[in-house]
Parts: C-alpha cells; structure tokens; sequence
C-alpha cells in the first residue's frame, strides 16, 4: 500500500494513488484568483498529471457552489508525473472544488492535493474517479486552517484495520471541550462529521452512516473550546481502514471454492472493479439465465444482475454499471439448482 511521504516519491510511483506534499514541484501557473483587497489566504493547487493531461480541468467555486472563483486546465499531453501547481488568492470564506477529468476515467496514476501556503492540506486526493471528483453533496472546504488534526503517527496510515478495535486519535488541544472528526470520500461517495467530547473516535462503530472499509479516505479534525468557539479544520490526513476476514470465515471460503473444481471462471482477478467476464460450464439444460450477486465483506449485496447463457453455459461480460470499490467480494452464480461462488479482489 502506497504512503505518502514525499513529493519526489509521488513522481516516481507511476500506477500507485498519489498523494503529492509540499515542496519541488515542476511547474507553477499564474494565479487565477481574483484579488479583492488584498491575498489573505493563499491556496495551492497541486495536481499531479497523467498522459492525458488535455482532459484534466479543475474549477473553484464560492461558498454557494454556483459562482465560479478561479479555474484551470486543460494541460499538455504526455506529461505523465508531472505536477503542475495552481496559486489562488482566496478570501477567509469557504469554498467548493471540482476536478473534472474530461475521458471519463480520472487521472491514471495521479492525483491532486489542496494545500494551504502554510503546508496544511484541505483535500487529498488519488486519481480513481471517473468523470467528476469533488466532495459529498458539494460540501465546501473553509479558510483559514488550523493546526489541529489526528496524532503524527496515524496521519497518512493506509494500514489501519476495519475493526472495533481500531481508534482514532486526534491531537489534545489544551482548553478544548470536545473534537470534530470530517470523514470524507475526496471523491464524493463519503462524507460524515462526528462530534467527541474525547479525543477519539471508533469508526466501525458509526453504524448509521457506516465509513467504508477499503478506501482512501481523509480525516480532517476540529475543536470545540470551552469559551464556546469553535477552531477552524485542521490538515487533511489519509487513512485508509482495511477489510478483516474472520479466520473461520476464510476456511469456510476456502473450503467452499475447493468444492468448486475450478466451475466458475471470472477475471481479470484481482480486476479494477469494473469490465470482467465470467464463464460457468457444464450448467443444467433449460437454464436460461443465470443470477449473478456481489456481496461484500460485511455480507451486503452491492450489486445483482441476470446474464443469459445457452447451451448449458454461461459466457459473458460482467461489468457493474457504477464499478466496485477496492476490497474482497463474493460473487455468487445461481442457476437453477446450482449456486456457485468465487472471490473477487478489487484494486
């Protein structure tokens, strides 16, 4: 699993989520804010590009979402690695980011990060996202920053695992009644805030709105203080909360595919979650369709189709309109009398 730690290790990582930082970029854009009075915060954009930096385009809206403060893009192609840095001169309001990316299959290998002058990033962000990436139900980002946030060795974990066992800490801020958690999907297909009287939050334990096992996501934190204000969000850290599969489970899994004879055929996998095929032989006549289910680690079915077959077989593509998420599936073929099942892995 990918750490960020340096700018020169994003370059260089071609294929791996980026998470660029703070220094050595290769190139830096004029400013596109518009400067009312003054520079009060200043922003950073970094997006580390793929090849097709042509299809890449970013625009900055005001706190309504809908007036357009700065934009940029698209880039030169053949770029691959390159970062090129966006500097906005931004009022202390808040404000919706959007990164467009024009082929509809994000910036392979990249990414982008939104960082203020001081170092702190706002938004982290990989490339795995199709046309659109931009936060939850377009929830703004605020300036300006503080220096609040989880504990040194928890930022940037992408190692954690999805278990009641497994906290969060924030940093103790002296004269703080209680701390602010922002779980969020930089994509958009997450975002919850969770306020703690302590330092510490369990995210298995969110169950109304559950946080996503296997998925990069970022943790920013604030605090509530005693005289009754509230600090601005801290930096943005990376965390990532790994899938556990009970060991009973795994022998139960393992035990039912060694039952299979090598039946049902699907790959690629590991697969990106998205275009696969799947092939069953040897089915019962008269079958004409077959039910296919995704389940994932929690037992959840997050996707369900019918393919047809013929002939007793099943032969076809299978591609989940919205894509999987990265994390360990069970795909489930019922036909007739039959069920058959296999493992999926998702990168």
């Amino acid at each position: 699993m990918f750490s960020p730690s340096s700018l020169f290790t994003a370059l260089v990582l071609i294929g791996s989520p980026t998470y660029a930082q703070e220094t050595n970029n290769q190139h830096r854009m004029s400013p596109p804010g518009t400067n009312r009075g003054g520079c009060p915060q200043t922003v950073m954009l970094d997006i580390t590009l793929d090849s097709f930096g042509d299809e890449t385009t970013w625009t900055l809206f005001d706190n309504t979402a809908t007036n357009i403060v700065a934009q940029g893009g698209p880039y030169p192609e053949d770029l691959h690695g390159t970062v090129i840095t966006e500097e906005l001169c931004l009022q202390e309001d808040c404000y919706y980011l959007e990164v467009r990316d024009a082929g509809g299959n994000g910036i392979e290998g990249g990414g982008y990060v939104l960082r203020h002058s001081n170092g702190r990033r706002i938004i982290v962000a990989d490339g795995q996202f199709g046309s659109v990436s931009g936060l939850r139900n377009q929830h703004r980002f605020c300036l300006p920053t503080s220096g609040q946030g989880l504990i040194q060795s928890q930022c940037d974990d992408t190692e954690l695992e999805f278990s009641s066992d497994q906290q969060l800490y924030a940093s103790l801020q002296p004269g703080a009644k209680g701390y602010e958690f922002w779980i969020f999907d930089p994509h958009g297909s997450y975002s919850r805030k969770v306020y703690r009287p302590s330092a510490v939050v369990t995210p298995y334990n969110l169950v109304s709105n559950p946080v996503p096992a296997d998925l990069d996501l970022n943790v920013r934190v604030r605090t509530h203080m005693d005289d009754g204000s509230v600090r601005p969000w801290g930096r943005a850290c990376v965390v990532r909360f790994n899938s556990v599969v009970p060991p009973e489970a795994s022998e139960r899994s393992m035990q039912e595919l060694g039952k299979q004879d090598n039946e049902l055929v699907l790959y690629p996998n590991p697969s990106d979650g998205r275009a696969m095929h799947l092939i069953v032989r040897d089915l019962e006549e008269g079958t004409h369709n077959a039910r296919v289910d995704v389940f994932d680690v929690k037992g959840a079915c997050v996707h369900s189709t019918s393919l047809a077959m013929a002939d007793g077989i099943l032969d076809a593509p299978f591609a989940p309109e919205a894509g999987l998420r990265p994390g360990i599936y069970s795909v489930v073929v019922t036909t007739g009398t039959r069920v058959l099942s296999t493992r999926l892995s998702v990168h």
